[in-house]
């Protein structure tokens, strides 16, 4: 038979961080392993005292999923940083339980995990995987997938093409209305790209103001047609800046790969047609 004490002393030196709190919302237990992560005593944390702790940037966040899921008695789960004995803020888990004795509810019980490492993990991936202002794939994950279809393709022979964009006259828009209008067009313009390619096409920011995508089992002639979308798409978006209505166009060079191409020049055959594009466009505006 176990007995209390015999829990009392499992809850303790369990190797979670463990909270209670009663039916006021605020914590009056703390085991022995929270309180040797944040370095305080359960004097200092009952109440709203654990608060404390918590990164000021994540406390808000926290404060309304405890008291939004707590009100409607329901479990919860969400991951904050917590400031650990040495300083350091630390990336934790928290899960809630409703407590009950018999129907009766009685608070909440509160299970803790330092999951710093998994969490900067996944932000190294993140960063490595994805832009963070357009969230489309990032250059070197593009390079990456370009070249494993290169490397493929001699046992394939699936055709794919490769799209080179860039916006006309951007520098124009930072010059004129800041860079914060700018990035809103990048944005814009990223969702457009999102909106007009399958799920397994990459369309990713290959820098500044010039985006890439790859096409798979898509020939030129197919590409074409998507392109010619984007273009008129990208066309009719319209910024309002400084009360001002401003509208943006692109030039988009396209290739399909061929038998012997290189990584550098499938995308310099891109650039070519980009530039003859870009080109016949300023040519046009000048006539």
């Amino acid at each position: 038979m176990i007995t209390t004490n015999i829990y009392k002393l499992i809850v303790e030196n369990a190797p979670n961080m463990i909270w209670m709190s009663g039916v006021d919302k605020l914590c009056y237990y703390f085991n022995t392993t929270w309180l040797n992560f944040t370095g305080r005593t359960i004097e200092e944390e009952q109440g709203n005292g654990w608060a404390e702790g918590v990164h000021p940037e994540d406390l808000e966040r926290c404060i309304q999923i405890y008291e939004a899921n707590f009100d409607r008695h329901e479990p919860f789960y969400m991951e904050y940083r917590l400031r650990r004995n040495d300083g350091e803020y630390r990336w934790i888990s928290d899960q809630g339980t409703p407590l009950y004795d018999q129907g009766e509810f009685l608070g909440y019980l509160g299970s803790c995990m330092d999951i710093h490492e998994k969490i900067i993990g996944k932000k190294v991936i993140d960063m490595a995987y994805y832009d963070g202002l357009t969230r489309l794939n990032s250059r070197q994950y593009f390079i990456d997938e370009v070249s494993a279809w290169i490397d493929h393709y001699p046992a394939s022979e699936s055709p794919f093409t490769l799209a080179l964009l860039d916006l006309d006259d951007f520098k124009s828009i930072n010059d004129q209305f800041g860079h914060r209008s700018g990035d809103i067009v990048l944005i814009k313009v990223a969702e457009v790209l999102k909106t007009f390619i399958r799920s397994d096409d990459i369309a990713a920011r290959y820098g500044g103001d010039e985006f890439i995508l790859l096409l798979k089992d898509v020939n030129i002639r197919d590409a074409t047609i998507v392109i010619k979308r984007i273009e008129a798409e990208i066309e009719n978006l319209e910024f309002n800046f400084n009360e001002q209505l401003v509208h943006i166009s692109a030039s988009i060079g396209i290739t399909e790969f061929v038998p012997g191409f290189s990584l550098d020049r499938f995308i310099i055959e891109a650039d070519q047609q980009m530039y003859l594009k870009k080109k016949k466009r300023h040519k046009k505006l000048g006539d």
